[in-house]
């Protein structure tokens, strides 16, 4: 009896530590504070995948306000690993869920886009990070503050195969416009107005979609204001090219389209 107690009690320890292992919580990751002054986050954050497997993150945090009467946030950055944020710009109105677009761009850096309103002000904010873990700057290539963000869906932002950036935002002037890079982390081309649409109607960004084809060509597709949503539009920019091709009715379109050529 005792002997049979004695080999079976290796196995009753073995039992009980395993159990105590079970019942102790595993300690999460410590998360990195916030910025200064225990600012609270503004919308949900923004993660950038870079190539090399770097995951780092863009967030809002509440901050200064550029309009009176309006309240404004900070754009943050926090790299993969890294303990502290770095502030990327400020001021940006928050009145109206604003947007953040972010990238990986050619040179291994950043580049952000916020999209904000702040009463009947809108505000296109466009930051460049210079390489990987680059300082920021604020970039002041071509018009980079366009209104009438309202109603025109959501702007996107597109990596294209070669590493060039592109940015697609619906204006003021009630059409889409384009704003890309002329090479990977190069500078930017002015911005382009993409035109108003087959028969004088308006394409906007909402439900659009921008794919690139194994040549490089770019094509943004996006249904037309008043037309059924199985009639869309489609302009293309080819490769080598800087014009896009104006747009054309979705050939594809059901016969009901009453816009099909």
């Amino acid at each position: 009896m005792f002997m049979s107690t004695l080999r079976h009690r290796p196995i009753a320890v073995l039992i009980a530590v395993a159990a105590l292992i079970a019942a102790t919580p595993i300690a999460a990751a410590a998360d990195v504070p916030g910025p200064p002054g225990g600012a609270a986050p503004v919308g949900s954050p923004v993660y950038v995948s870079h190539a090399n497997g770097q995951v780092d993150e863009l967030q809002l945090f509440r901050g200064q306000s550029l309009y009176p009467n309006f309240p404004g946030a900070d754009l943050w950055y926090l790299p993969d690993g890294a303990a502290a944020w770095i502030r990327v710009m400020c001021c940006v109105p928050v009145d109206v869920a604003p947007t953040v677009l972010a990238a990986e761009n050619g040179g291994g850096g950043v580049d952000a886009f916020v999209v904000a309103r702040g009463g009947f002000n809108a505000q296109l904010s466009h930051a460049h990070q210079a390489g990987p873990g680059g300082s920021w700057q604020l970039e002041a290539v071509g018009s980079i503050m366009k209104g009438g963000f309202g109603g025109g869906g959501t702007p996107q932002l597109f990596k294209a195969a070669d590493g060039r950036l592109h940015f697609f935002v619906f204006d003021a002037t009630w059409q889409v416009a384009h704003y890309g890079e002329t090479a990977p982390d190069g500078p930017w081309a002015a911005w382009q107005p993409l035109g108003q649409g087959p028969f004088a109607m308006p394409v906007t960004m909402i439900l659009a979609t921008v794919s690139e084809s194994t040549d490089g060509t770019l094509d943004l597709t996006s249904p037309m204001v008043g037309a059924p949503p199985t009639c869309t539009a489609t302009t293309r920019l080819a490769p080598g090219q800087s014009t896009w091709s104006g747009w054309q009715v979705d050939p594809t379109a059901p016969a009901s389209c009453p816009l099909k050529a």
